[in-house]
């Protein structure tokens, strides 16, 4: 089943999609993020040889956004090949929306995010 869904994945590409820095792993407990999660960061590092992949997990409470805007504001300072791309699981999915309006008003990253829910 796992190759089925990661064969549906890949196939519904979209080009800000893979430009993404930053990937939000949004659901509830227990719904299959961190297995998404491990299964996607093998997945980006065979794709993209050159940068590496960080991990912010599990985020439960507002304060815990701080660590991945610090990580943003260095990221974003590196040249475009050596930007770390960020899986950032979400385990307070009603959190999240005000804390991406805080971020987007900020203009905190400064590239593409994607959003995933997992139910």
């Amino acid at each position: 089943i796992t190759k089925a869904i990661a064969k549906a994945f890949v196939s519904g590409r979209s080009e800000y999609f893979d430009m993404s820095d930053v990937y939000f792993v949004i659901g509830l407990q227990g719904a299959g993020k961190s297995i998404f999660i491990e299964k996607f960061e093998y997945l980006l590092k065979s794709q993209h040889d050159k940068r590496s992949v960080v991990k912010f997990s599990p985020i439960k409470f507002a304060k815990d956004f701080d660590k991945i805007i610090w990580w943003s504001e260095k990221n974003s300072q590196k040249s475009e090949n050596r930007r770390e791309i960020a899986l950032v699981e979400i385990c307070a999915p009603e959190i999240f929306e005000g804390v991406l309006v805080m971020i987007s008003l900020k203009r905190i990253f400064d590239r593409l995010s994607s959003i995933m829910n997992i139910w």
